[in-house]
C-alpha cells in the first residue's frame, strides 16, 4: 500500500519551497497578539501557542458556519407560511430545478475534492513509512556498529591479549635455545604492547559509541502506531463525506424529501469533525515546517540538552561532507596501525619460531591461534570502520527528512486543502438541500381517478361532506303501483349499489302524494296502512334493496373510519328527518 508513491531522493537535503512558505507565515502569540520567532522548539510554551493560534481559527470559522446555519433554520420556519401563499406553483418548480442543479454541481465538486483528500492522506501516509523505515535502518545500523565495537574490543583486551600471554609461556616451556628464547621473548613483548595500545583505542571508540547510543527505534515505532490510527480515522471521515455527497446527488435526482433531510442533518454533523480535522492539520504542517525549513539546527540544540550527544558527533552524521571530520577517525587509524605493526611482529616469531614446529606441536598450535585471533581482528576492525563511517547513516538521515518534508508536508497540504474545501461545499450544500426540500412540488399520480367513486378518500373533506349531507336530505318517496318518479341505482363499486334519485320533486309534493296513496288504501288499526300488519312487509321493502344511510348498501372491507364517521353522523340526521316527516303523515 505504501509503494503506490514512488520516491527518489537527491543525496544532500534541500529545502521544500512549501515547507518555506508555511514557514513564513507569522507566528503569533495570545498575549497582546505579538510575532514570535518561528523557530522548531516543541519545549518552548509560547512557541506551542503560536502554533495553536493558527490552529484555533478553524474553529473559529466553524463557530461562524454554525451560527449562520442556526440564524438562516430560524429565518426559514418563521417565512415558511408566508412564502407558501406567495409563492405560485410554477415559481416553486422553477426553483426546484435551481436548487437541484446546484444541489447536483456541488456534490459532484465535492466528490472530486474528497477524492483529492483520499491522495493527500495516502501521500501523507506513504511518507510517514518511508519515515519510519529509514529510522529503523539507521537504529539497525548503530546497534550494529556498537555490537561490532563492542566485540572487536573483547577479542583484544581478553581474547588476543591472554592468548599472547600464553604463547610466551609455551616459549619459554618448549624452547632450549636461550638465544631464540630471548628473541622469541621480545618479540611477544612487543607484540603485546601494540595490542595493548590498540585495545586503547577501540575502547576509546566503543566509549564514544555508548555515550552517543540513540534509540531511535523507539520513537519510529510510536511514529507507526499513531499514524495507523490517524489514517484510519482520516479514511473514515473521508468515506462518510462521500456517502453524504452520494446521499445528495441521489435525493436531488429523485427529488426525495425524506433523503435531502438527512443529507442536512449528516452534512451538519460532518462539518463540525472536518473543521476539526483542518485545526489539527495546521497545527502539523505550522511545526512540521519550521523543523524542515533548518533541522539541522533543531538536532544540535537537543544535543546541547541531552549531556550523552556529542556535538562533534552529531555534526558529522547530519552534514557528512567532504570538510567534516570523523571523530572516530585518529583512534581508528592508531588502532589499525597498531595492528599492523603486531602482524608483522607476529610474522617474525613465525620466522624464528618455524624450526621447532616439527619438535613442539604445541608451539606451532599456539603460534597459528595467535595468527587466526590477530586476522579476526584486522577484518573485525574494518568492518567498525565502515560501520562508523557517516555515509551509510547520512543517507539514512536525508531519505527520512525527505520523506517527513516533502511526502508528508506533500499529503498533509492536499489533505488540508480538500478538508476545507469539502468543508464549504458541505456548508453550502446544506443550504440547497434545505431550499430543495422546501420547494418540492407534491407529485400528481399519472393515472386518472374516479371522482364519483364513493369510497375514494376525497380530496377535499369538507365539500364532500357538504355533497352527501345534500343527497341524504332528499326524501324518498315510497314506491307504489301509481306511475311517478322512482330511484334508480346506477355504477356499482364491488357490487355494492348507489342510490341515484329520479327527477327533484318538491317536498310537499311528495307528502301530498304520499297522504293520497294511504287514503286510497285500506286502513289498518291506528290508522295505518293495512300492508303494515305484524309479520307482512310492505312493497317498498319487497321492492327495494337494504338501504344505510347516505344512500348505499353494506360497506365494503375498505370502509375507512373517517366515512364511517361522517355515515354515523348523517344517519342521526336521517333518524330525525324521518321522525318529522313521521308526524307531519300522522297529522
Amino acid at each position: 500500500m505504501w509503494q503506490l508513491i514512488p520516491y527518489y531522493y537527491s543525496e544532500n537535503y534541500a529545502v521544500y519551497w512549501l515547507a518555506k512558505w508555511f514557514h513564513s507565515w507569522p507566528h503569533i502569540t495570545y498575549d497582546g497578539f505579538k510575532v514570535y520567532d518561528s523557530t522548531f522548539d516543541p519545549e518552548d510554551k509560547t512557541y506551542i501557542e503560536t502554533l495553536i493560534f493558527w490552529a484555533g481559527l478553524p474553529v473559529v470559522c466553524l463557530i461562524l458556519a454554525l451560527g449562520v446555519l442556526f440564524i438562516y433554520c430560524c429565518c426559514q420556519c418563521c417565512n415558511r407560511r408566508r412564502n407558501n401563499f406567495r409563492t405560485g406553483i410554477h415559481a416553486q418548480i422553477k426553483k426546484t430545478k435551481i436548487f437541484q442543479w446546484l444541489l447536483i454541481i456541488f456534490a459532484l465538486l465535492c466528490t472530486g475534492v474528497i477524492g483529492v483528500g483520499f491522495y493527500g492522506n495516502e501521500g501523507m501516509a506513504s511518507g510517514l513509512q518511508h519515515f519510519v523505515n529509514s529510522a529503523d535502518q539507521a537504529n539497525n545500523t548503530i546497534d550494529t556498529t556498537e555490537k561490532e565495537v563492542s566485540t572487536l574490543n573483547r577479542d583484544l583486551s581478553s581474547n588476543l591479549t591472554k592468548e599472547i600471554t600464553d604463547l610466551r609461556v609455551v616459549f619459554n616451556e618448549n624452547i632450549d635455545n636461550r638465544t631464540v628464547k630471548q628473541d622469541l621473548d621480545q618479540l611477544t613483548k612487543r607484540m603485546s604492547s601494540f595490542i595493548e595500545t590498540a585495545v586503547l583505542n577501540v575502547s576509546s571508540i566503543n566509549n564514544i559509541v555508548e555515550d552517543n547510543s540513540l534509540d531511535v527505534g523507539y520513537f519510529a515505532g510510536e511514529v507507526e502506531k499513531y499514524e495507523y490510527f490517524r489514517w484510519v480515522g482520516v479514511i473514515v471521515v473521508l468515506c462518510l463525506q462521500l456517502i453524504i455527497c452520494l446521499l445528495a446527488l441521489c435525493g436531488a435526482g429523485r427529488t426525495s424529501k425524506p433523503i435531502l433531510a438527512g443529507v442536512s442533518v449528516l452534512s451538519t454533523f460532518i462539518i463540525i469533525v472536518v473543521w476539526m480535522m483542518v485545526g489539527g492539520e495546521i497545527f502539523v504542517i505550522m511545526g512540521a515546517s519550521d523543523f524542515c525549513v533548518d533541522p539541522n539546527q533543531f538536532l544540535i540544540k537537543e544535543a546541547q540538552r541531552n549531556s550523552r550527544l556529542s556535538e562533534d558527533v552529531l555534526r558529522y552524521y547530519i552534514n557528512c561532507n567532504a570538510t567534516s571530520m570523523s571523530p572516530f577517525k585518529k583512534s581508528l587509524q592508531l588502532a589499525s596501525k597498531d595492528l599492523s605493526l603486531a602482524d608483522s611482529v607476529l610474522d617474525d616469531i613465525v620466522r624464528k619460531a618455524k624450526p621447532y614446529y616439527l619438535e613442539e606441536p604445541t608451539v606451532k598450535s599456539q603460534v597459528e591461534l595467535v595468527s587466526s585471533t590477530l586476522q579476526v581482528c584486522q577484518s573485525d576492525l574494518q568492518e567498525v570502520t565502515a560501520s562508523l563511517d557517516c555515509t551509510t547513516i547520512h543517507q539514512d538521515y536525508t531519505t527520512a527528512l525527505y520523506s517527513v518534508c516533502y511526502d508528508a508536508l506533500t499529503g498533509t497540504s492536499l489533505l488540508l486543502a480538500a478538508s476545507v474545501a469539502a468543508g464549504f461545499l458541505l456548508f453550502i450544500s446544506i443550504f440547497f438541500a434545505a431550499n430543495l426540500v422546501k420547494n418540492i412540488v407534491k407529485r400528481k399520480i399519472d393515472y386518472e381517478v374516479d371522482q364519483e367513486d364513493p369510497f375514494l378518500p376525497p380530496n377535499n373533506p369538507t365539500l364532500e361532506r357538504f355533497r352527501r349531507n345534500e343527497d341524504i336530505n332528499r326524501p324518498y318517496r315510497r314506491p307504489d303501483t301509481s306511475p311517478g318518479p322512482r330511484l334508480s341505482y346506477q355504477g356499482s363499486v364491488q357490487g355494492y349499489g348507489v342510490a341515484t334519485p329520479g327527477p327533484r320533486l318538491s317536498y310537499h309534493g311528495i307528502v301530498q302524494g304520499y297522504c293520497s296513496d294511504n287514503d286510497a288504501r285500506p286502513q289498518g288499526p291506528l290508522g295505518t296502512p293495512a300492508g303494515y300488519t305484524a309479520g307482512a312487509r310492505s312493497s317498498f321493502v319487497d321492492d327495494s334493496p337494504l338501504m344505510t344511510s347516505g344512500g348505499f348498501e353494506s360497506p365494503p372491507p375498505s370502509y375507512t373510519l373517517a366515512m364511517s364517521r361522517d355515515n354515523q353522523n348523517n344517519s342521526r340526521h336521517q333518524n330525525s328527518r324521518n321522525s318529522r316527516n313521521s308526524g307531519a303523515s300522522l297529522v
